[in-house]
């Protein structure tokens, strides 16, 4: 492969050659889509989500660098379902929360201020 940049009609030189190697890659197929209520908020919000199926599910919320600091296996039932979170004293900052299943992980970015 090589790669070239267009951005404003404007063009980079060609890069060099490389080799691109694919794995591990699937399709993400969760059957639960979800938004955080509100966003931003100070640490409590809802989390309203909408799923195909009735499915057991690991919520978790991750600061930037990775690290875990809340995580919580949930039943999701088929339908509309709510889950009110509270994380008292948690920094400012943003936030990655994410739903994650057999089949997939749905993550979403949430600002605490």
């Amino acid at each position: 492969y090589t790669v070239k940049v267009i951005s404003n009609g404007c063009s980079s030189t060609l890069s060099s050659p490389f080799g691109a190697v694919v794995s591990g890659v699937r399709n993400n197929t969760l059957d639960v889509s979800f938004s955080v209520i509100p966003n931003p908020n100070n640490g409590e919000f809802d989390i309203k989500m909408y799923s195909t199926v009735n499915k057991r599910y690991t919520l978790a919320l991750y600061n930037l660098t990775g690290q875990v600091i809340f995580k919580e296996d949930l039943n999701i039932k088929l339908g509309n379902n709510t889950k009110k979170v509270s994380l008292n004293g948690i920094e400012k900052g943003i936030y990655l929360l994410s739903i994650i299943g057999d089949s997939g992980i749905a993550t979403q970015n949430i600002i605490i201020q």
